[in-house]
C-alpha cells in the first residue's frame, strides 16, 4: 500500500516521498521503504526526472504503464489533485555528450512502404484508435521480421523503428491484447474489404488447425489436427484472393468444428460486413449437398472439388465413361514441378435439384442431388416435390497416374494399418479399412492373423478412382479445363497457412483467454498481408523470387543509418546487391542507394 509523507529538507524546499511498507512472511514483519519522487516549490509540486516521466506517460501512453507506476501515480494524484499535470515541465535535457547513434530502419522503409499502399495505418486507426492501432502494426512488423514468439520481441523494438515511435516490452503488448475487442477487429475487417469489393477475382476459403497449450478456452478443443499433434487445438479459417494470396479475412473456429459447418457462417458474417465475393473455390471438405443448395439459393457463385462418393456423381460418369476416358479431343496436360499429368475431360450440363418425397406414415425424405439434364428436371412420381433446382455445370477429369498414385497410396495404408494391428494383439481395425481386413485366430494358435479381402480391394480400385470433379454455377468456367486451371492456384493459401504457422510462429499458441485468441491472430493477419504482398511483388523477378521470408528480414534488418547531434546530416552506408535488389523491386527511393 501507497502513503504520501512530506519531509523537510531544508529551510525553502519540501522533499516529497513516495512511502511502502510491505509484509515480509519470513521476518514476520512490516518492512518500510521510501523513494524520492519530487518536492514543493512556491506550494506546487514539481515532480522530478523519474515522477515527471511516469506522468507523461500517463497523459500520452498509459499502455506502458505496469500496476505499481499507476498506484503511484494515484497516490500522487489523490494528494496534489488533477492539477499538477498542466504544470509539467520538460525534463531536462541528460548530462554526459552523446555524439552519434545507430538507427535501423530497413523494415520500417519496406513494410512502410506497403502499409501505406493499403492505407493500413487509417483502417487500423479508425478501428484501433491512433495508438492502439500503431502497437498493433508494430507488433505485425516484428512477426514479418522475426517470426518468433512476441515474449521475444522486448530487444528488436529497442533497435528497430517502428510505427509505436517507443519499444513495446512483453507486457505492453499482453495489454494490448487485451484491449483489442472483437468489435474494433470486425470494423478492420469491414474497411479492409471495402477495399476489394469492387474485385471480379476469384476468392479461396480454407480451413487449418492449430494446436494450442491454453487449457482454459472455450474455442480450443480435441479434433482433427492435420499434423497429428495430441494438443487440444483451434481452427483458423482463411480467406484471400485466388490471383494473389492476398488475405482478406481470417477468424478462429472452435477446435472440433468440421469445414463443411463453416461455410454458410462465414457468408453470414461476409453480408453483414458489406462483402459479396465473386466466386468462391473450396476443397472437398466443403462440398456438401446442404453447402452447394445453400450458395445456389443466394446466388453465390462458386467452383466446388467434390468427393466421388455419391451415387449422383457415380451415375453421370458412367453415362459418360467413354466420352471422359476414350475421346482425343479431350486431353489435358498439366504440369506440376517437373512431372507432366495428363488428363481427360469431360462437361456435362446439369441440373441441381432440390426435392422433397413423402414416404410412408407421412415422414418426408429431403434429397439434394445433380441430375444430367439440359432442360428442367421433372419429378419422376406424385409423391415427390421439386423444391429448387438450378443450372450448373459437373466438370469431371481422369488421369491414369492420377488412379495409379491413388492407389498406391490406398495399398501402402492398407499395408502400415495390418502391420499396426500385428503388432498390437489389443487393437481393433480401423472404420475405413473393415471391408479389406479381417482378424481371425486359429485353434492352438498364439497370435491372431490378419488377412486381406482381395475382392473388396479389387472392387474399390477398379471404377471410380483417379478422377476429379468439380461443380460450378459460375458461367465464365464452362470447360473442365478452366476448372483445373482455376483450382489448381488454390496452392496459395495452404502455403500461406504453412507459412503462417511455421514462419510467423503459429504453430502453438500460448494465450490465456478467447479474446486474446482472436487478437493474437488478427495481429498474425495483418503480419500475413506484408508477407504475401513481397511474396507477389517478388514473383516474376528471377533474382530475388526464391527468397525466403527469412532471408529477405535478414537483408533488411541490416540496413542503418548514423544520426549525429546537433546540425549534421545523417550518414547511409551503401546497400549490398540484396537489399539494392530488394529496395529496386518495389520501387522503393533510399540514399542507401545513392
Amino acid at each position: 500500500m501507497h502513503t504520501f509523507e512530506n519531509k523537510t529538507i531544508h529551510s525553502n524546499a519540501n522533499y516529497c516521498y513516495i512511502c511502502e511498507s510491505k509484509w515480509d512472511s519470513s521476518l514476520k514483519k512490516s518492512i518500510k521503504s521510501s523513494f524520492i519522487v519530487g518536492k514543493i516549490t512556491d506550494g506546487i509540486f514539481k515532480p522530478n526526472n523519474y515522477m515527471l516521466d511516469l506522468l507523461n506517460k500517463h497523459l500520452h501512453n498509459p499502455v506502458a504503464l505496469n500496476d505499481h507506476q499507476k498506484i503511484t501515480i494515484n497516490t500522487l494524484l489523490e494528494k496534489y489533485g488533477d492539477g499538477i499535470l498542466n504544470n509539467l515541465d520538460v525534463p531536462p535535457k541528460p548530462k554526459g555528450i552523446k555524439t552519434a547513434k545507430v538507427i535501423f530502419f530497413g523494415p520500417e522503409l519496406v513494410y512502410g512502404e506497403i502499409t501505406r499502399k493499403y492505407n493500413i495505418v487509417e483502417k487500423l486507426t479508425q478501428s484501433f484508435g491512433l495508438e492502439l492501432g500503431q502497437h498493433i502494426l508494430a507488433v505485425s512488423w516484428y512477426l514479418v521480421c522475426e517470426g518468433d514468439a512476441l515474449s521475444n520481441s522486448d530487444v528488436w523494438f529497442e533497435i528497430f523503428e517502428t510505427p509505436s515511435k517507443l519499444p513495446l516490452s512483453s507486457q505492453q503488448i499482453s495489454k494490448m491484447l487485451e484491449l483489442m475487442t472483437y468489435d474494433k477487429i470486425m470494423t478492420f475487417y469491414k474497411l479492409w474489404l471495402q477495399e476489394f469489393s469492387k474485385s471480379n477475382e476469384s476468392i479461396l476459403y480454407d480451413l487449418t488447425s492449430i494446436s494450442s497449450y491454453s487449457n482454459n478456452l472455450t474455442l480450443v478443443e480435441p479434433g482433427y489436427n492435420r499434423s497429428h499433434q495430441s494438443l487440444p487445438q483451434v481452427n483458423f479459417a482463411l480467406l484471400c484472393i485466388r490471383k494473389t494470396g492476398m488475405p482478406l479475412y481470417a477468424n478462429p473456429l472452435q477446435g472440433s468444428i468440421s469445414d463443411v459447418s463453416t461455410l454458410e457462417t462465414l457468408l453470414k458474417i461476409l453480408d453483414k460486413l458489406g462483402y459479396h465475393p465473386n466466386c468462391l473455390m473450396m476443397d472437398r471438405g466443403f462440398g456438401s449437398s446442404n453447402n452447394i443448395s445453400y450458395m445456389l439459393q443466394k446466388k453465390q457463385k462458386f467452383l466446388q472439388s467434390l468427393k466421388i462418393n455419391n451415387n449422383w456423381i457415380k451415375t453421370i460418369i458412367d453415362n459418360n465413361y467413354s466420352n471422359i476416358r476414350n475421346h482425343p479431343k479431350h486431353i489435358i496436360i498439366k504440369k506440376y514441378g517437373q512431372k507432366k499429368r495428363v488428363y481427360r475431360a469431360f462437361t456435362v450440363k446439369c441440373q441441381w435439384v432440390h426435392q422433397i418425397e413423402t414416404i410412408k406414415n407421412d415422414r418426408i425424405k429431403e434429397s439434394m442431388f445433380a441430375v444430367e439434364s439440359n432442360s428442367k428436371y421433372l419429378a419422376p412420381s406424385s409423391n415427390i416435390t421439386i423444391k429448387a433446382q438450378y443450372p450448373c455445370f459437373l466438370h469431371i477429369l481422369f488421369s491414369h497416374d492420377l488412379s495409379c498414385d491413388h492407389a498406391d497410396k490406398f495399398i501402402i495404408e492398407l499395408n502400415q494399418e495390418a502391420e499396426r494391428l500385428e503388432a498390437d494383439e489389443s487393437a481393433t481395425i480401423s472404420d475405413e479399412y473393415k471391408k479389406f481386413l479381417k482378424i481371425s485366430k486359429p485353434k492352438c494358435a498364439r497370435k491372431r492373423e490378419i488377412n486381406y479381402d482381395f475382392d473388396a480391394i479389387e472392387k474399390a480400385q477398379e471404377t471410380y478412382k483417379g478422377h476429379v470433379c468439380f461443380l460450378t454455377n459460375d458461367p465464365s468456367i464452362s470447360t473442365a479445363k478452366e476448372a483445373l486451371e482455376e483450382y489448381s492456384t488454390r496452392d496459395y493459401i495452404e502455403k500461406d497457412f504453412d507459412e503462417m504457422k511455421n514462419e510467423l510462429d503459429m504453430k502453438n499458441l500460448i494465450v490465456h483467454t478467447d479474446e486474446n485468441l482472436r487478437a493474437r491472430l488478427f495481429v498474425q493477419f495483418l503480419s500475413e498481408i506484408i508477407l504475401r504482398e513481397l511474396k507477389v511483388t517478388f514473383k516474376n523477378n528471377d533474382l530475388i523470387e526464391n527468397l525466403t521470408r527469412k532471408q529477405i528480414s535478414g537483408a533488411l534488418k541490416g540496413m542503418h543509418k548514423i544520426t549525429f547531434a546537433n546540425k549534421y546530416k545523417d550518414i547511409y552506408p551503401k546497400a549490398t546487391k540484396k537489399q539494392r535488389l530488394i529496395l529496386n523491386a518495389l520501387n522503393i527511393k533510399c540514399k542507401s542507394l545513392d
